[in-house]
């Protein structure tokens, strides 16, 4: 959608420049372009796919690392008990 809309309102140029520009992309310039133009409904649609996109992204990073934790837990062996039958805490079985 961002590329379709700044190729309607700016051309061809705003498109390879939205590229070649230190990758920010063409979903940025489509939200400038939609919103110089008043194209509110675009803007709300770009912006929504935007906060979409970041959050599940989010949502990614935060399953992996919380994976990774899982399995670093996993790997720690549990601690035995004292000679004398309390726990290292001090706890009663």
């Amino acid at each position: 959608m961002g590329l379709l809309l700044t190729w309607s309102i700016y051309g061809g140029i705003a498109v390879i420049v939205g590229l070649l520009v230190f990758g920010v992309g063409v979903v940025p310039i489509g939200m400038v372009a939609a919103l110089f133009r008043g194209r509110w409904a675009d803007l709300g649609v770009l912006a929504l796919t935007l906060a979409l996109t970041l959050g599940a992204r989010s949502l990614g990073f935060w399953l992996i690392q919380s994976g990774a934790r899982a399995e670093e837990l996993a790997r720690i062996p549990p601690e035995s008990p004292e000679p004398g039958g309390a726990a290292p805490d001090g706890d009663e079985w």
